[in-house]
């Protein structure tokens, strides 16, 4: 800033823009009046407004006008008037003029811009200044100011310097008063109006002290300070300027000490305060290093009378001011030699008006070998800022309130490279009103392993919701590894939360000893032991050819919380209160082919008991298996066993049971079946049995003897209750080329107060022949007779014969006869066929059933394609499609016809397929397919359904195209009684697909599809799906995704989907570079047109060391979710590490953070860390 006159000659014009001959007068602005109370000593008067036109001013001075360049000079840019005559204090200047309301003073010269200097004293000091500077502020006071100060950058030596800038204001009112004015409202700038003296000092040294460095900073700003310009003109920024003025009335002060050596020791320091005369804020930290030794302290305080954060240049100024009135404390120490690590932390924080808190300590140790942690945390129970803290300690901290933590852990290798570990951990968490514990224990080796388990509550009220959600999840995981690694969910978290007082004491033990034998033994108790618990124990051990296991169970009577077991626990043992049981099993593999099996089961309640035991024995060709059951009345709990039999000895309750089953099929074309059943009840003695013996004899090819015998008898000690006795023995033989013979004699009687049922007499005779190469018969005729005088008389003879090679007719005649002549039926049914070659044959089908004089169905069929059986009309979409010249097609339609005395009623059903077997050829375009399919029914002549599909697809180069069409047509009654037709519905839809070449190294790559909708009422809708790739460089890959109004699959509507209101736009940015990096950017938007919802979500992730075989993986993405929905913001980020694997060992990392913001669920926290590692160590 170049240096000007300290004061003008009397006479002279003190600016530099100042006219002091009136020129021609411009046109335009805005008139005003100004009242100027002058004041002995100014150097000029300055006007309500600047950019005052040239020529437009009238300038009176005691009831005289004066002339301009005679009596006064003016700068018509600031809106200043210099006297060029003698005035005395209290002189009244009035002055009208007009002045230019848009007009904008130049950048730094919003003071008058003529009375401010600079000069150089030395080098890095410089001293600057200005007399009668001028501001408006926006209720039309004049402001005038003197400023003098100093800006420093001095240095001293290499490393030391002192920098910052001091001023001092002395800022004054003009006495201006508004005269008339055309522009009432006018502003005349945006100046304050503080008065009086003020500074402004800004200060900072430093320099290198011992080896490291030392800085101290001083900041003390006025309130009332306003020469911001003055601050700008020494070279800060607006930023600078705007930050510092906010600070206005508040002290900074701060020293650190960083890097400073003392012979092998390292020490640092730091000091920071800011406030005012209601309080502040103050932070320290102290720091020292020796060797191995490693200690840090840093602290903070906000004074709960402190106000103004608002002000602060502090980034976390909102969480300051959340931290009103709370004091922090942190303290880190670490010594580390070859020997091993130690470690400590402590955080402590406090509400300083009640006096409590919270603290946390935790210390480590690592050898190596060996690794022990230690710590414990409290929060205080009357400690009432948990909403003041971050949302990471709100998580972590706010469901402790009043809780008192310890944890301890310990790892160790023994033994060296072919040694075990060893693991222990332990958690405590107690309240005045509850305690929760933790244990656990393990040891695993090359041969075996060893694990223990102890956790559960007493008191009131055990505290399991101060146990973080993650600490829940590993204690339900850790449970389930003894039932078999049970998968588990967040209902089995709630479950075990829910039970919080239920112990349990777990332990497993397993050992491979080589050459296949292995040996498992676990226990498990739950609750408080005696009768007011529940255990489990099991033992295993299986070599190669023998397995044998125990298991005992023993719930006690008062076992009432057995129901709140967690579920895959109650899967495995059960709820009953009570029970004790046990369970014995042992296996032999004798030979590869024999193998044999023995299981005992006993259980007991107060009430009851149950015992079985159970035989099998296996070999090539016979298999025998025998049981006794004896269940007593008074075991009611059968059905609640967890066992594959509990239905089944839930029904021989009060019985005792035995049963023996033999399979025989060593023998070639022998199989025998038996099975042998009594039961009997040990307290009515009513006695149960069952025999079943089933023979199948093939004595040649040809023939085919079967014997079935069944028995089954109820009886008490006085009489016989039931019987039931089935023979049958049935005869088949193949008469070689004349047909097939079949002959079966069936008797049932049946015994007993009980019975019934008459007994019966049945014998079939069929037979098959080929009279003639063309003409076959089939006659079947069924005779039964009853005790009770009744019978069934059934004939049925069938003639088929064909008429030429393709050409084929068939008669069947059906009689039934009954006793009496109104049940008797008639049927008769008609068949042709026409084969027309390649599997393609039409069939006719025509029945009619008659029973009596106006009763009866009539059914009709006629298909083509491919028929093996005769069809029921509502069957005709089960006919095989024949190929006829590349086109598979296929069909029918029925008919259902029925007589009675109310009229007829008439079932349609029509169904036609027709599609290319093989792709077709036309032209340039390839692989052409197409297809066409109706399904139609009807009844009492209106329509059930109407279904229409089409499609045809091809390729064109390297493009794949696709249309198809369908249609629907339902019956909203599908149901129509006559007379009650209701009008159908139906419903289109259009689609269209196109997929380009999908080589990865086209430029462009098109996939989608567009379907047109349109529903009943002719409602039109569209369904959106299309991507679209370009890679316009090599490794880089964008593709846009559009989706509007997708299908969602509802079978309950007309097509069987509906069309979703939302529509979505993705785009995701792809970067592969020399195969070892690759890194990506999404961008999707979801809007939801019903409920007006919508969606972002954004992300970026980055893959390094790809080559290597162990990639790290960094993402992070943000989704928000607002519109007419409450906002929410859901930030995720992660790292992943999966090293390359190797034969002995295997690792993965993955550590991720969920982050929820904006109207959280009460049941999700602000912030989830996922810690999640994998080691494997095969040997």
């Amino acid at each position: 800033m170049g240096a000007l006159p300290l004061a003008a000659a009397a006479g002279e014009s003190p600016g530099l823009g100042v006219q002091d001959v009136k020129g021609a007068a411009q046109v335009g602005g805005v008139s005003t009046i100004d009242y100027v109370t002058l004041r002995a000593g100014n150097l000029g008067a300055p006007l309500r407004f600047g950019h005052v036109f040239q020529g437009s001013e009238q300038v009176q001075l005691g009831g005289r006008t004066l002339q301009a360049g005679t009596d006064y000079g003016i700068d018509y840019e600031t809106g200043v008037i210099y006297l060029k005559r003698a005035q005395r204090n209290g002189d009244q200047m009035v002055v009208s003029y007009r002045y230019d309301p848009q007009g904008k003073v130049a950048a730094g010269t919003s003071f008058t811009g003529v009375n401010k200097f600079g000069l150089s004293l030395a080098p890095g000091l410089g001293f600057i200044g200005g007399l009668g500077l001028t501001e408006r502020a926006a209720d039309g006071s004049v402001m005038s100011s003197n400023v003098f100060g100093w800006n420093n950058t001095l240095k001293f030596g290499g490393n030391t310097s002192l920098g910052g800038l001091y001023l001092y204001s002395d800022r004054k009112k003009n006495d201006n008063v508004a005269g008339l004015s055309m522009d009432p409202n006018a502003k005349p700038g945006d100046a304050g109006t503080e008065e009086g003296a003020s500074q402004f000092l800004l200060q900072n040294f430093r320099s290198a002290l011992f080896g490291g460095n030392v800085s101290v900073d001083y900041q003390e700003i006025s309130k009332n300070f306003s020469s911001a310009g003055q601050v700008r003109a020494a070279g800060y920024s607006d930023a600078d300027v705007a930050r510092l003025m906010k600070e206005r009335g508040l002290k900074r002060q701060g020293m650190s000490l960083t890097g400073m050596r003392f012979g092998a020791s390292t020490i640092g320091a730091s000091f920071k305060q800011v406030g005012d005369k209601n309080g502040g804020i103050d932070w320290s930290s102290y720091s020292f290093a020796q060797g191995g030794l490693k200690m840090s302290m840093n602290s903070q305080r906000v004074d709960s009378k402190f106000t103004r954060f608002g002000d602060l240049a502090e980034a976390d100024r909102a969480q300051l001011q959340k931290e009103a009135g709370m004091s922090r404390q942190n303290l880190a120490m670490e010594f580390g030699q070859k020997a091993g690590k130690f470690s400590f932390t402590s955080t402590a924080i406090s509400d300083d008006k009640n006096d409590n808190g919270l603290i946390r300590r935790e210390a480590k140790l690592d050898t190596g070998k060996i690794g022990l942690t230690f710590g414990e945390q409290e929060v205080d129970k009357k400690f009432g800022r948990i909403a003041s803290l971050t949302g990471a300690e709100q998580a972590m901290w706010g469901r402790e309130v009043g809780a008192k933590r310890q944890w301890a852990g310990l790892t160790a290798a023994l033994g060296g490279a072919s040694g075990g570990k060893l693991a222990f951990s332990q958690l405590g968490l107690e309240t005045a009103s509850g305690r929760y514990f933790a244990q656990e224990g393990s040891y695993e080796s090359k041969t075996w392993s060893l694990q223990h388990v102890r956790m559960g509550g007493s008191g009131k009220a055990v505290p399991m919701n101060a146990l973080q959600d993650a600490e829940g999840n590993a204690a339900v995981k850790r449970i389930a590894g003894f039932f078999g690694n049970a998968g588990t969910n967040d209902s089995h978290r709630a479950q075990f939360l829910g039970a919080g007082n239920m112990k349990r004491d777990l332990t497993s033990v397993k050992g491979d000893f080589g050459k296949g034998m292995k040996l498992e033994a676990d226990s498990l108790k739950f609750g408080e032991g005696g009768e007011k618990g529940g255990a489990a124990e099991s033992v295993s051990i299986s070599t190669s050819t023998i397995k044998a296991s125990f298991k005992h169970q023993d719930f006690g009577q008062k076992f009432t919380d057995a129901s709140r077991l967690m579920e895959f626990e109650r899967a495995k043992l059960g709820t009953v209160a009570g029970l004790q049981r046990t369970d014995i099993s042992f296996g032999i593999q004798i030979d590869k082919t024999r193998s044999f099996q023995f299981g005992r089961t006993t259980a007991q309640t107060a009430e009851g008991d149950l015992d079985r035991t159970s035989l099998a024995y296996n070999a090539k060709g016979l298999q025998i298996s025998a049981n006794q059951r004896s269940v007593s009345s008074g075991f009611a709990v059968a059905a609640s066993l967890v066992d594959p039999e509990n239905t089944l000895l839930a029904q021989f309750r009060g019985y005792q049971e035995r049963d023996l089953g033999i399979n025989y099929s060593g023998t070639p074309g022998l199989k025998v079946q038996a099975f042998i059943q009594d039961a009997v009840n040990k307290d009515t003695k009513e006695a149960r049995s069952v025999a079943t013996t089933n023979v199948d004899w093939r004595p040649d090819k040809l023939t085919g003897i079967t014997y079935t015998s069944q028995m089954v008898k109820s009886s008490d000690p006085l009489t016989k209750l039931f019987s039931q006795s089935l023979e049958r023995v049935a005869l088949t033989r193949n008469l070689a080329g004349f047909g097939n013979l079949k002959l079966v004699d069936e008797r049932v009687n049946y015994e007993g107060k009980d019975a019934k049922q008459a007994d019966m007499h049945k014998t079939y005779v069929g037979l098959e022949a080929n009279l003639t190469k063309t003409t076959s018969v089939r006659t079947e005729q069924t005779r039964t007779s009853y005790d009770d005088g009744n019978k069934e008389n059934i004939s049925a003879n069938t003639v088929s014969t064909a008429l030429s090679r393709n050409v084929g007719v068939s008669v069947t005649d059906v009689t039934v006869d009954r006793k009496g002549s109104d049940n008797d039926e008639k049927k008769r049914n008609y068949g042709f066929w026409y084969d027309l070659g390649k599997g393609l044959r039409l069939s006719y089908g025509y029945a009619q059933s008659l029973v009596g004089d106006n009763k009866g169905t009539g059914v009709e069929t006629m298909s083509f394609g491919q028929t093996p059986n005769t069809l029921a009309p509502n069957q005709v979409g089960q006919v095989g499609q024949s190929n006829v010249g590349g086109v598979l097609m296929g069909g029918g339609y029925g008919e259902n016809t029925f007589l009675s005395a109310d009229g007829t009623r008439t079932q349609s059903f029509a169904n036609f397929g027709l599609q290319t077997a093989k792709p077709l050829r036309f032209g340039s375009i390839t692989d052409i397919k197409f297809n066409f399919g109706l399904d139609t029914a009807a009844d009492y002549s209106q329509f059930l359904r109407q279904n229409q599909v089409a499609g045809i697809s091809g390729r064109l180069g390297k493009n794949v195209f696709a249309f198809s069409y369908r249609s629907q047509l339902a019956n909203v009654n599908p149901n129509p009684a006559a007379g009650s037709a209701s009008d159908p519905v139906e419903a289109i839809d259009r689609s269209f697909s196109l997929s380009t070449d999908p080589d990865p190294k086209a430029k462009v790559v098109v996939n989608g599809s567009v379907k047109f909708r349109t529903l009943p009422k002719d409602q039109e809708y569209m369904s959106r799906n299309v991507a679209v790739t370009a890679r316009p460089l090599p490794g880089v890959e964008l593709t846009n995704v559009v989706q509007t109004n997708l299908e969602q699959a509802n079978p309950n509507v007309i097509l069987g989907s509906q069309l979703l209101a939302d529509r979505g736009n993705k785009w995701v940015l792809g970067f592969k570079g020399n195969g070892d990096t690759s890194f990506g950017a999404a961008w999707e938007e979801k809007l939801n047109d019903s409920t007006k919802a919508s969606s972002t979500l954004s992300s970026v992730y980055l893959t390094l060391f790809q080559k290597s075989g162990s990639p790290l993986k960094l993402t992070y993405g943000v989704d928000e979710v607002e519109g007419n929905v409450a906002h929410r913001q859901i930030t995720r980020y992660s790292l992943q590490y999966d090293m390359r694997p190797t034969a002995l060992r295997n690792f993965s990392l993955f550590l991720g953070n969920v982050g929820y913001a904006y109207n959280v669920d009460n049941d999700l926290k602000g912030d989830n860390w996922t810690l999640r590692m994998n080691y494997q160590i095969r040997f």
